[in-house]
């Protein structure tokens, strides 16, 4: 009798635990439910939503960013310090090979200014993160960082906007308890974009054939698809990035944070995309008129230098990319927050 109740008893229990987590998923998901009127792929009537006040534009919130961040200059500066040393620990003598190949870029733009300017996008993303001469782990330990000081710039700001002291080492020490929260949303983030992805991996394989060997209706209907492809992974970002937000809450979960994003942009999604969408373009801007200029610098500096390679290219140009790679998660992550708040602060209760 012993035998047989040890082999019916891990049955039994294991059959009430997960019908008790699916009945508390299911209670969730019905509590969500009621709290927001929205519907995913379903127009939601105005008489469903409640009325917002509307949220500030993208350059009001990019100039309380600025001025924020000058607020807390001291703080903010020692942690760009600390992340352009790490990463030169990390990855600094990576970035040189890939550096010498956008200053012979760099020097094309002058001779022909549009098609240097497309080589010089497709290979933007390689020579910034150097991800072609990294290893899996560093790529990973980079990911992690960037994270982390991507959650010390919210705490920073968190603190800033209510008026409360803080101290470097409470930003280093106390910011990264929502690093795994914050790591599985952003992974939920990764996912969602691999809609767009095949969008634009499909569109890009159909243009490298050329359009000769198909119809112009077979051309359109790429387009088309990659443009919904590419809407339908903006669609779903625009909450994930706001969830990011949240889920650095101390005590926050990652489905809460999800849940809760959805209610706070419920009838607001497609005013939050415009203020998201603006943060690539202000981003490529940004890397635009610094390293570009730095690199046509170095070029001069080099000029009779055999390979066009010196001081410069090892030296400066790998520590004034870290440095524009800090400002802009420093500005991106803080920005983001001052959105969040604008949401909750023209949110009818």
């Amino acid at each position: 009798m012993a035998n047989k109740k040890s082999t019916v008893r891990p049955a039994k229990s294991a059959r009430q635990a997960l019908s008790k987590v699916a009945a508390k998923a299911g209670a969730r998901f019905k509590a969500h439910r009621q709290l927001s009127p929205h519907r995913s792929f379903r127009l939601t009537r105005h008489t469903e939503v409640p009325h917002y006040k509307p949220i500030p534009s993208w350059w009001r919130l990019a100039g309380r960013t600025v001025r924020l961040l000058w607020r807390m200059r001291q703080i903010v500066g020692a942690l760009l310090l600390i992340y352009i040393v790490i990463n030169w620990v990390l990855i600094g003598l990576t970035t040189v090979k890939n550096f010498e190949s956008f200053k012979q870029l760099a020097d094309s733009l002058i001779i022909d200014f549009f098609g240097g300017l497309q080589e010089l996008f497709l290979l933007a993303g390689t020579a910034v993160t150097s991800v072609n001469d990294q290893t899996v782990a560093t790529q990973v330990m980079v990911g992690i960082i960037g994270l982390l000081f991507w959650l010390g710039y919210i705490w920073l700001a968190r603190h800033a906007i209510a008026d409360k002291r803080t101290t470097l080492r409470e930003t280093l020490y106390l910011s990264g308890t929502s690093l795994v929260p914050t790591a599985l949303v952003f992974l939920l983030g990764a996912m969602q974009t691999l809609p767009g992805l095949m969008g634009v991996t499909a569109l890009a394989a159909v243009m490298q054939g050329g359009w000769e060997d198909g119809t112009m209706a077979m051309a359109s209907m790429f387009v088309v698809l990659a443009a919904l492809l590419i809407l339908l992974s903006v669609y779903f970002l625009v909450s994930t990035f706001v969830a990011l937000q949240i889920v650095a809450l101390p005590g926050m979960y990652p489905w809460r944070a999800l849940q809760d994003a959805r209610v706070i942009i419920a009838g607001r999604r497609f005013s939050v995309m415009r203020k998201v969408l603006i943060l690539p373009v202000l981003a490529l801007f940004w890397w635009l008129v610094t390293i570009v200029p730095a690199l046509l610098l170095d070029n001069i500096i080099c000029a009779d230098v055999d390979g066009g390679s010196c001081w410069s290219t090892p030296l400066f140009l790998p520590t004034l990319n870290f440095l524009v790679s800090a400002l802009l998660i420093a500005f991106v992550s803080v920005y983001a927050y001052l959105l969040y708040r604008s949401l909750l602060e023209t949110r009818d209760t």
